[in-house]
């Protein structure tokens, strides 16, 4: 039996000689860490990288695209200067030895002038007195040229004809009448320079008007200055 004690009215065990005091210790809540969250993410965004974006690719930009350029070598025209283009050779429709195409209303043809032929040059248009600017440069018309035949422009219809092209040109036109005359042949017409151009000598045009109830054939020639040659397009338009 183990000796006790009142103390008070209330009646205390005491331990045997040698043992400490025997006592119950609670779990005390301010010794135990319990934060229950996992390790995320400290830039504050909504996706799992560590950068300050919200896209899912690796880099520190905010977008995810993968565009590319896709400009290409032509101008509003369509006209492409390092295109290869499929050009006649001068003679094969049979109008005559220098004419590469017969053209109509509404065509738009991409040609190059290598390969074209070599009809007409500076003493052709110096007894036309149709020379203007080239007047003098006795060499400037000695490469190779394109002419396109328009046939049967009639009386109370117009057309305008453009040459556009990759370099200086010279844009000239014949005018063949009535009678059945061989074309390429300026001495059997009548011809003259493109009247009108951009001011860079890359665009030039001109504009007949029918004359003849039978119809006026016409030969448009485009030729590089001080012999460039390189790609060009010839539109057609009536009205």
């Amino acid at each position: 039996m183990h000796p006790t004690k009142t103390i008070l009215g209330l009646t205390v065990l005491s331990l045997l000689a040698g043992c400490g005091e025997y006592f119950f210790r609670g779990t005390d809540k301010d010794d135990v860490v319990n934060d229950g969250d996992t390790d995320t993410d400290t830039d504050g965004d909504t996706d799992t990288d560590t950068d300050a974006d919200t896209d899912t690719d690796t880099d520190t930009d905010a977008d995810t695209d993968t565009d590319t350029d896709t400009d290409t070598d032509t101008d509003s025209s369509g006209l492409d200067c390092s295109a290869s283009y499929p050009t006649p050779d001068p003679g094969l429709g049979g109008f005559g030895t220098c004419i590469t195409e017969e053209v109509f209303c509404g065509d738009v043809i991409y040609g190059t002038l290598a390969g074209g032929s070599m009809q007409y040059d500076y003493q052709d248009w110096l007894d036309e007195m149709a020379l203007g600017s080239l007047s003098g440069n006795t060499d400037g018309l000695d490469g190779e040229e394109r002419s396109y035949l328009f046939q049967g422009l009639q009386t109370g219809s117009s057309m305008r004809v453009t040459f556009e092209s990759c370099f200086s040109n010279w844009s000239t036109w014949i005018r063949y009448g009535d009678l059945n005359t061989e074309f390429c042949d300026i001495g059997g017409g009548y011809g003259g320079v493109f009247e009108d151009n951009d001011g860079s000598d890359r665009v030039r045009w001109t504009e007949r008007l029918g004359s003849s109830s039978s119809g006026h054939d016409y030969e448009f020639t485009i030729e590089g200055i001080d012999g460039v040659t390189g790609n060009f397009m010839i539109t057609v338009e009536c009205f």
